[in-house]
């Protein structure tokens, strides 16, 4: 009996071994649709449109009551000066900007005419029309004119005053209060050509231009009262160094000197943007604010609103559109009461 049980078991085993199916293992679950990830986004900065370029400059010439015959650049003089001369038959004017001597970031941008007789000049300063007088607190100025080897030179003999005390050395005028110094040109050479009809568009606008600026006597009754005004009418539109509405920033750019560089995009604010206010920001094309002479782009809300453009206490304003267009141009004579008006026009732009 003891044998029968090991037997059986062996045949249980064989059998299995020949005939049983196994038992299948249960395949692990497959997870269908799988979602791919999505993939990032690349985010990439549009190329802005390339800047609209300026249109081609036009011959320019400064008011001038006479006819010139040719025109001079002054050699470098003082600090940083420089100087445009017209020549007539018997009278010239120049225009000069430099920076004061004496107060630190002042730059003055003025001009005088003077009448010639046997190579001797006289500026009457009390009856000077060409803006503020050449010279502050001085009544006239006499020197000589004289061509030598190409050259255009002038030297200064004198100046009148009622009240200030001067000192007149090679061009250089001290005052006896050593607040202010003033730089005259001396040495001259003569341009031709382009450099000729476009000498001014490199020196920063003057005084007496910007007294110019309407474009016609009708223009007055819009300033009459407050000494300014601001127009998007074309007819009335002041003018200065021929730029007009529908003129790009380009345009203006091209008209007077500036620090910007060709290459520079107005759409982007820079850091070397100056804050003067919250909101409000400003780049110097050229002269300073505690200046007599200045002309700058201003951002409001970090977009190009306006460029200003200052000579003494006259100023315009470009206003700019979304293309950076002159949309509207605004005038301004100085004067408490202009100022007043102008800042709640511009404002109101």
């Amino acid at each position: 009996m003891k044998r029968i049980i090991p037997l059986a078991l062996a045949l249980l085993l064989l059998l299995a071994a020949c005939g049983a199916e196994p038992v299948e293992a249960t395949p692990t679950a497959v997870l269908a649709d799988i979602a791919e990830p999505t993939p990032t986004p690349v985010l990439t900065t549009p190329t802005p449109a390339p800047m609209p370029s300026a249109s081609p400059l036009p011959e320019y010439v400064p008011p001038l009551d006479f006819e010139p015959v040719s025109v001079w650049r002054a050699e470098p003089f003082g600090l940083d000066g420089e100087a445009v001369l017209y020549l007539g038959e018997a009278r010239f004017k120049v225009f000069t900007y430099y920076a004061n001597g004496n107060r630190s970031g002042l730059t003055e941008s003025r001009a005088f005419s003077a009448d010639i007789s046997g190579g001797a000049f006289t500026v009457d300063l009390a009856a000077n029309r060409d803006g503020p007088s050449p010279i502050p607190d001085a009544t006239a100025l006499s020197g000589e004119i004289s061509q030598e080897g190409g050259r255009l030179l002038l030297s200064y003999t004198g100046v009148e005053t009622l009240s200030t005390e001067f000192d007149l050395a090679g061009g250089v005028i001290t005052r006896a209060s050593g607040y202010d110094t003033q730089y005259l040109p001396l040495e001259f050479y003569e341009l031709s050509g382009d450099d000729a009809a476009m000498a001014m568009y490199s020196m920063p606008a003057c005084a007496d231009e910007m007294s110019w600026c309407p474009n016609s006597g009708d223009t007055a009754f819009l300033y009459e009262k407050d000494y300014c005004y601001l127009t998007d009418d074309p007819e009335y539109a002041p003018g200065l160094r021929g730029l007009e509405l529908g003129d790009s920033f380009a345009d203006i750019a091209a008209r007077l000197p500036n620090e910007l560089g060709a290459g520079f995009d107005p759409r982007v604010l820079g850091p070397d943007a100056v804050e003067q206010r919250q909101g409000e920001h400003e780049l110097t094309f050229y002269g300073c604010r505690s200046g007599f002479s200045m002309a700058s782009l201003v951002y409001l809300d970090e977009i190009p609103a306006y460029v200003t453009v200052w000579a003494v206490a006259s100023s315009i304003r470009y206003f700019l559109d979304e293309n950076l267009e002159i949309c509207a141009i605004g005038y301004n004579l100085g004067g408490e009461d202009a100022n007043i008006a102008w800042r709640e026009l511009s404002g109101a732009k």
